[in-house]
C-alpha cells in the first residue's frame, strides 16, 4: 500500500518542486493571411487577403515544474481583419477574438521551442463598405480553434522574445456576399514579447 501511495504522489512531488513558476504578459504582432473558402467550401484558391492588422495581447502562467519543462495557461485577446479589395469594393472588417490557450514549452538554457493550441469566442464589428455600413453582412462566429508553434530567447529572466507561427480556423454560421462561407482560415506568423514577473 505504501508503495502505491509513493507511486501516486511522486508526480504531485515533482510538479510541487515549482521550478521559476511565474506570472507573464506580453504581445504579439503578426502579418496574416485570411482564406475564405469557394462556394463549395473547400476551394480557397484565389481568395485571400491580407490582415489589416494582427496583433494580440496576453497574459498567463508558466508553470514550470522541472527546468527543461513549462506548462502555460493564457487568456488571449486577438485583433485581426482584412480589406474588401480583392472582392471588388473598398473598406474593411474587423473582428476580436477572445481565447483561452494551452502551450507546452521545452526550455534548453534560455532558449525554448513551444507549442499549443487555443479556443476562442470570435466576434466581428466595424465592418465598412463602399464607405457604408456593412454591419448586415458582417459573419456570426461560432468558435475558433488555433494551433502554434513558437521559439524564443529569454534575456535576463525577466524578459522573453521570439518568433511565433498560427494556424487558426474560424466557425461562422451565416452567409457573406454571394460568398458561402465555410471555416475561415487564418495564416499569421510574427513576433512576440513577453514580461515574466
Amino acid at each position: 500500500m505504501k508503495k502505491f501511495l509513493l507511486f501516486i504522489l511522486l508526480p504531485v512531488l515533482v510538479f510541487a518542486s515549482d521550478f521559476k513558476s511565474h506570472f507573464f504578459a506580453g504581445v504579439s504582432a503578426f502579418h496574416s493571411k485570411i482564406y475564405l473558402p469557394g462556394n463549395d467550401a473547400t476551394d480557397y484558391a484565389d481568395t485571400y487577403y491580407f490582415g489589416n492588422g494582427d496583433f494580440h495581447v496576453y497574459s498567463g502562467y508558466e508553470f514550470r515544474p522541472v527546468r527543461w519543462f513549462s506548462l502555460s495557461p493564457i487568456i488571449d485577446v486577438e485583433r485581426n481583419g482584412w480589406s474588401w479589395e480583392r472582392a471588388g469594393h473598398e473598406g474593411e472588417i474587423s473582428y476580436l477574438n477572445p481565447s483561452l490557450r494551452l502551450s507546452f514549452d521545452f526550455h534548453l538554457s534560455d532558449f525554448l521551442v513551444g507549442f499549443g493550441g487555443a479556443y476562442g469566442l470570435p466576434f466581428f464589428y466595424g465592418a465598412e463598405k463602399n464607405g457604408k455600413s456593412a454591419a448586415e453582412e458582417a459573419l456570426s462566429l461560432d468558435f475558433s480553434l488555433t494551433y502554434f508553434y513558437s521559439l524564443g530567447y529569454t534575456i535576463k529572466d525577466h524578459y522573453r522574445v521570439g518568433f511565433v507561427q498560427g494556424f487558426e480556423l474560424l466557425y461562422p454560421s451565416e452567409f457573406i456576399d454571394d460568398i458561402l462561407v465555410g471555416d475561415i482560415l487564418v495564416l499569421p506568423i510574427g513576433i512576440f514579447f513577453t514580461y515574466l514577473f
